[in-house]
C-alpha cells in the first residue's frame, strides 16, 4: 500500500523531532503558535526583575506613548490658542470671510502697519527664541519686509511702530508664553494668519476704483511678496509637523 505524500511527511518529520501544523507548517515539538522554540537543555531567558516598591527607570511603549501625546497636546493648545485669537480680530474675520468692502487709502494704510507691526514683533522674538533655522531664517526676512514697507507708506526712514490694538496685542502675548518646539509652530501659525490679512487688505484696496495711483503700485508689490511669504511658510508649516 503506498503512502499519502501528508503521512509520509509526517512520518519523517517526527523522526526529525518535528510535528506538522494544522495547515502543513513544521514545528518543532513542544512549540506553539507565537511561543518560541527552546532546544532540550537550553536555560530559559531570566525575566526582568524588578525589586519589589521600585519602578524600572526604562519607559515601556505605553509611557512613552502617553509622554508623546502630553507633548502634542501641549503644542496643539498653544497653537490652538494662538488662532483663536487670530480669528478673533475683527478686521481678520471679516476680510477672510470676505465680506468686507473695498478699503478707503486711510483704511488700508492703518490696516497694513497695524498687521505689518505685529508681524515684526513677533519676528523680532522668533529671531531670539525659534530653534528651527528655517524659522529663524523667515523672521529675518518679515523683519525686513515689515521694516520696508513701513519706510514706504509713511515716507519715513525710521518710522516707529504702531501702537497695537488690544486684539492684536492678545496675540502678542500669547505668543511670548511659547517656549521650544511649540513656539516654532505658534509662530508660524501666527504668520500664516497674519500674511492672510495683509493679503485681504492689499486685494480690499486694489478693489477701491478711485485709488492712489503709488498706493496702488504698492499694493501690487505687496501683494506678490505677501504670496511668496505664504508659500514659504506653508513649507516651513509641513515641515515642523
Amino acid at each position: 500500500m503506498k503512502t499519502r505524500p501528508s503521512a509520509a511527511r509526517a512520518s519523517a518529520s517526527a523522526r526529525a523531532g518535528q510535528v506538522v501544523g494544522s495547515r502543513g507548517r513544521i514545528m518543532r515539538r513542544g512549540q506553539r503558535m507565537g511561543r518560541p522554540y527552546r532546544l532540550p537543555g537550553e536555560p530559559r531567558r531570566a525575566a526582568a526583575v524588578v525589586a519589589p516598591g521600585a519602578w524600572s527607570n526604562q519607559p515601556g511603549p505605553f509611557s512613552r506613548r502617553r509622554n508623546d501625546i502630553m507633548d502634542r497636546r501641549g503644542i496643539l493648545l498653544g497653537s490652538a490658542g494662538l488662532a483663536a485669537l487670530s480669528l478673533s480680530l475683527s478686521p481678520r474675520l471679516a476680510l477672510a470671510q470676505g465680506t468686507s468692502r473695498w478699503l478707503s487709502g486711510s483704511e488700508h494704510l492703518a490696516m497694513t502697519l497695524m498687521a505689518g507691526t505685529l508681524a515684526k514683533q513677533t519676528s523680532q522674538i522668533a529671531l531670539e527664541r525659534a530653534q528651527n533655522p528655517r524659522v529663524k531664517q523667515f523672521a529675518g526676512f518679515e523683519i525686513a519686509e515689515q521694516t520696508a514697507v513701513a519706510q514706504v507708506l509713511t515716507n519715513a526712514d525710521n518710522p516707529p511702530p504702531v501702537p497695537l490694538d488690544a486684539e492684536h496685542a492678545a496675540v502678542l502675548k500669547t505668543l511670548q508664553a511659547q517656549s521650544g518646539p511649540a513656539f516654532d509652530r505658534a509662530y508660524i501659525l501666527g504668520q500664516i494668519t497674519g500674511h492672510q490679512e495683509l493679503l485681504q487688505i492689499q486685494q480690499g484696496y486694489l478693489d477701491n476704483t478711485n485709488r492712489s495711483t503709488d498706493t496702488q503700485h504698492i499694493a501690487v508689490l505687496a501683494r506678490m511678496s505677501i504670496q511668496q511669504h505664504l508659500v514659504m511658510l506653508q513649507e516651513i508649516q509641513q515641515m515642523l509637523g
